[in-house]
């Protein structure tokens, strides 16, 4: 055989494909061909049994409410996961394609995680949880379910949850600091305040920028804390964090702030 018979082999047999491709190329392609199928094959055999009332009857039903599941299953499917009923070839790029899957992916871990019972949830759970987000590099995400935790004041946990965040990703990563200062919130709460200090003040380091508001409120209320009206170096500390947080607090957070650390309410106050 030449080589141009083999071109012209080749030629031919990617035009059939083409074709063939052209009648199934995607979910939806499938969904419609089974569709008509299924209704071609129904109204064939309700031709042949309509003599048969206990056999046409159900099958006639059959006939007309099926598209109307299929429609009703239809865009649930777009209103939900609308993604699914594309093929690979549908996209430009398989990076595009790649993209919309790990899109997806994030969604629906993000969306596991909010449904966490904090009051119930165990460690296998939240650590499956955590484990899916790092996977994809959502540490801002898997640091929001120690959070759950931190919120309820349940600290033993949310530290927990930090320290093994903390233990997934490495230390030069650019969002370490985000489970470390809440490590130290996390510290300060079940009054661990040596610690807590020492993980808030190594993630403004890692930050390299001037702590924020919630850092400075954190520390002076850890150093007023451990000062217990006697340790002249951490009521100094505490002096100087509160007056930098006061500089930088609004008017409407001061209330927020006041309820998180009763002990020194009277000391927050807006300067700006």
């Amino acid at each position: 055989m030449s080589q141009a018979d083999v071109n012209s082999n080749s030629i031919f047999d990617q035009q059939r494909l083409s074709a063939g491709g052209a009648i199934v190329r995607n979910p939806l392609s499938v969904i419609a061909l089974f569709v008509l199928l299924t209704e071609a094959i129904a109204t064939t055999a309700l031709v042949q049994v309509h003599e048969s009332p206990i056999v046409a009857t159900p099958l006639t039903w059959f006939v007309v409410i099926y598209p109307f599941l299929i429609a009703a299953a239809f865009f649930l499917t777009i209103w939900i996961r609308h993604e699914n009923l594309y093929a690979p070839m549908d996209f430009r790029s398989d990076e595009s394609f790649h993209k919309v899957n790990k899109r997806l992916d994030l969604v629906e871990i993000r969306q596991q995680a909010t449904q966490l019972d904090h009051s119930s949830a165990v460690q296998s759970e939240w650590k499956d949880v955590i484990d899916r987000l790092l996977k994809v590099n959502d540490v801002r995400s898997a640091v929001r379910v120690g959070r759950t935790f931190l919120e309820n004041r349940q600290y033993f946990a949310a530290e927990e949850v930090f320290r093994y965040v903390l233990e997934c990703i490495p230390k030069d990563h650019e969002r370490y600091y985000h489970p470390l200062s809440n490590l130290g919130y996390a510290q300060i709460g079940y009054g661990n305040y040596d610690e807590g200090i020492e993980s808030l003040n190594a993630s403004i380091a890692l930050r390299k920028s001037p702590p924020r508001k919630w850092h400075l409120y954190a520390l002076a209320y850890a150093h007023f804390q451990r000062a217990n009206g006697e340790d002249d170096q951490d009521l100094e500390k505490f002096r100087v964090y509160i007056s930098q947080a006061n500089e930088k607090v609004r008017r409407s957070e001061v209330g927020f702030y006041q309820s998180l650390y009763p002990e020194i309410k009277d000391q927050i106050a807006c300067q700006n």
